[in-house]
């Protein structure tokens, strides 16, 4: 079953009465792993303003894509990844996963840059180790 979000209100009320065990916290939003979705109740799952409490859309998104991935795992029995995003090239380590898995910071990538083309960056900010 999935269970579309339809209006800008939290639907406690109705999740308890279609899931009485299902875990909420205090402030309506479902108790859930941050990393895969799941909640108290093994074969359910959440994603966007009900596990976050009401974000940007891009943070809904990113919860959902985290479901899908917990959902995946379940059914096949394997880990999902993410794919490689170009903006994470610069990035020390694996280059897999979107920002939602670990972000980006701008210090970060301009400090990998600078070390590689050190005449080319120079910008007030910039604090160069």
């Amino acid at each position: 079953m999935v269970i579309k979000a339809i209006g800008e209100q939290k639907q406690a009320a109705l999740l308890k009465q279609l899931f009485p065990s299902l875990e909420l916290d205090s402030r309506g939003v479902i108790v859930h792993d941050s990393d895969t979705g799941r909640t108290s109740l093994p074969k359910v799952f959440t994603g966007g303003d009900c596990a976050n409490g009401g974000r940007e859309v891009v943070n809904a998104v990113a919860e959902g894509k985290k479901a899908a991935r917990g959902i995946h795992a379940l059914f096949a029995g394997q880990k999902a990844t993410g794919p490689i995003q170009a903006s994470r090239w610069g990035v020390k380590g694996s280059p897999v996963g979107a920002g939602y898995d670990r972000p980006i910071r701008v210090p970060e990538l301009e400090k990998e840059y600078a070390k590689k083309n050190p005449t080319k960056l120079e910008t007030p900010n910039s604090k160069i180790e």
